[in-house]
């Protein structure tokens, strides 16, 4: 008669302490997204699944975690999908359903979206990233889904634009610089600082 291993992560553990965010993290998805009348958005999305563990659960079944973000992103290949949230908090709802021993369940995806632009002043094509945040939370009372974005960006105020602009002038006629140079050499200075974002994430 064969014997059955024990569900060791179903024990008592010797010290009774409860975990509230137990889990996986960094597992890398392909997401589609649909979009009407247009071509769908396939992003390489990393996600992170995390579970409350009851003081008295030595552990959490970490494969059913894995399991649930499986499924429900084949679901979101196979099947329109128009909103990353959702995504996340279907994955939730199902972790919720398959971990009894848990009242709460969150997922949580990150993403970088290419976008394509043109600079504000020459016009030029151009290309920069945001990050597309998305989440959820599952509970006995409900689902909260939450997206958003971080982008990198630039923010100059006017007077400290024309006072090095002021000062790029003056230096530019002591070494003897024609007018039409210094002019030329200024909306220059200005197009590149509009197209090139620098480093920074606004609040």
């Amino acid at each position: 008669m064969d014997e059955q291993l024990p569900d060791v992560q179903a024990s008592e553990p010797d010290v009774t302490v409860g975990l509230n965010r137990v889990g996986v993290t960094g597992v890398t998805k392909l997401v589609e997204l649909a979009r009407r009348d247009k071509r769908p958005i396939v992003l390489t999305a990393e996600f992170e699944v995390l579970v409350d563990l009851p003081s008295w659960r030595k552990g959490a079944d970490m494969s059913r975690n894995m399991e649930v973000i499986d499924e429900i992103l084949e679901d979101a290949v196979s099947e329109p999908t128009y909103r990353v949230e959702d995504v996340c908090g279907e994955a939730a709802e199902r972790l919720l359903d398959k971990h009894e021993y848990t009242s709460k369940a969150e997922v949580r995806m990150e993403a970088e979206y290419m976008i394509k632009d043109r600079t504000p002043e020459s016009d030029r094509p151009t290309q920069a990233t945001a990050d597309i945040i998305a989440g959820a939370t599952a509970t006995e009372d409900g689902t909260r889904e939450e997206i958003g974005a971080r982008v990198t960006g630039m923010t100059v105020c006017p007077c400290s634009q024309g006072m090095m602009g002021a000062t790029a002038r003056e230096k530019l006629e002591e070494l003897g610089v024609g007018e039409a140079e210094v002019r030329e050499f200024l909306q220059e200075g200005r197009s590149r600082r509009r197209a090139t974002p620098s480093a920074g994430t606004p609040p």
